[in-house]
């Protein structure tokens, strides 16, 4: 009677906890981000803004490398006349021989909106593995 009565509320206890784990897990809320459906206007004119950068850099790498057969440094870009990249977005671009990376991450995202792109001049659009 003992091991019942001991198997008995180790099951309840289990049962208990899994109910207030589920419930802890749905009452976290999701990140509402800025780039999704109920992206504000302001926020669609700081992703174009973001996107007219990414085009900015791959034409002038791609005038770079048509002139010099080598891609520039984001240094030597900017030089060249760039536009801005948008309030709160992160610029990287790590050039390696004939081939470069560039991203442009809006930093006050919760999603992290990201935009890649390289050396073949398409853009795209990604976020992190949950």
């Amino acid at each position: 009677m003992k091991r019942a009565t001991i198997a008995a509320t180790l099951t309840v206890a289990g049962v208990l906890a899994t109910g207030w784990s589920l419930r802890v897990a749905h009452a976290q809320p999701q990140p509402v981000c800025l780039h999704g459906a109920s992206e504000t206007p302001a926020d669609a004119a700081l992703r174009q803004n973001a996107i007219g950068v990414m085009r900015a850099i791959n034409t002038a790498q791609a005038q770079a490398f048509a002139t010099n057969q080598a891609y520039r440094s984001f240094r030597e870009l900017t030089a060249s006349g760039l536009p801005p990249r948008p309030a709160g977005f992160l610029t990287q671009l790590t050039v390696e021989g004939s081939t470069y990376a560039l991203l442009v991450k809006d930093t006050t995202d919760p999603c992290r909106y990201t935009l890649f792109s390289d050396q073949e001049g398409l853009i795209y659009v990604g976020s992190p593995l949950p």
